[in-house]
């Protein structure tokens, strides 16, 4: 009997290769199905071509590994060393450095508005006359305060709008925790009496409180009150911020006062009349009335030194001589 084989191998061998290459292309198209679906079943499907991809599972990428260094500590045997646990490399970003940056910040504020070294405790003040420190310290309430929170106008406003007769205000912070207040107090010149009720009025014409007592004060005795001008009109500053304005009275019958005192010496006691205007009482303790003006002055002083000789002879004691107009003057004789 003879058999007969195939004697071509390579024949077998592509068919062979046919098989796989058809199994394989099987094997990818389910598992492309069953991405698709969601785990489930493939279904029938409409085959899809593409190109320049491959198919298969989808790739995991491996969790990165922070870099550590190893330390290692030599021992004293030769040739032998310790390993110690393992420290993270540290790379330095922008990132970092502007935390850092912004912690370093945050810390030193805190420092300074808690520090007991930046907190103001006094108030060095030049320029008060009659007005206790203590007085304006109430007002500023500046006690304990963090130098950095000081508003020099916010000071100023304060005092303004309690103190009439202070000016001309500059403040100046100094650290560690000192503050400086040089201001002007207006200077009175002038004791304006009606009664027992006396103001003070400085050289400029404005009325103000009393503080205490000042000698050298020109004392005016009045029936009546300082002859106080209109008030100027208020600027919208004024309006706002609600300042402390002082009366004022017009400041040529200031220099008239002061010029009379001057003329008549120490010790003239002045009075004034809102109709008649301004004089002095005598020796005698006669009203000795000029007017509003100091023209003719040495004339009118003449004139009444005359008319009280005269009424001196004839033994008439006047209460008031009045000279203001020199071809008028008259005596008043009380009874």
């Amino acid at each position: 009997m003879k058999y007969f084989h195939n004697s071509n191998p390579q024949n077998r061998m592509e068919k062979l290769r046919n098989r796989r290459e058809k199994k394989s292309q099987q094997r990818i198209m389910d598992a492309t199905q069953y991405v698709v679906r969601g785990g489930n079943k493939p279904m029938n499907i409409n085959p899809v071509t593409v190109r320049g991809a491959s198919f298969g599972l989808p790739l995991q990428s491996k969790p990165k590994v922070k870099p550590r260094k190893s330390i290692y500590v030599p021992l004293a045997h030769t040739g032998t060393e310790l390993r110690l646990g393992s420290l993270p490399v540290i790379r330095w970003n922008w990132k970092m450095l502007s935390g850092m940056l912004t912690l370093l910040f945050m810390g030193v504020l805190i420092f300074l508005l808690t520090s007991p070294t930046f907190r103001v405790t006094n108030i060095q003040v030049e320029g008060l006359q009659h007005i206790p420190k203590a007085d304006l310290e109430a007002i500023l309430d500046l006690e304990d305060t963090p130098i950095f929170a000081i508003n020099p106008t916010l000071m100023v406003d304060k005092l303004r709008k309690n103190f009439g007769e202070l000016t001309d205000f500059r403040v100046s912070v100094k650290m560690p925790a000192t503050v400086n207040l040089t201001l002007r107090e207006r200077q009175p010149v002038i004791a304006w009496k009606v009664d027992k009720e006396i103001d003070w009025v400085d050289a400029e014409g404005y009325v103000m409180d009393p503080r205490g007592e000042i000698e050298g004060l020109i004392i005016v005795n009045s029936k009546d009150q300082p002859p106080i001008m209109p008030a100027p009109t208020m600027t919208a500053e004024q309006k706002e911020n609600n300042y402390k304005e002082l009366p004022q009275i017009d400041p040529l019958l200031v220099n008239l006062i002061m010029q009379l005192h001057k003329k008549l010496g120490k010790g003239a006691n002045l009075v004034y009349n809102r109709q008649s205007g301004l004089g002095w009482i005598d020796e005698n303790g006669t009203s000795v009335i000029i007017g509003n003006s100091m023209s003719d002055f040495d004339a009118k002083v003449a004139l009444y030194k005359a008319i009280s000789e005269q009424l001196k002879n004839q033994k008439v004691k006047p209460s008031l001589i009045n000279v203001e107009f020199l071809h008028a003057p008259y005596y008043r004789v009380e009874r």
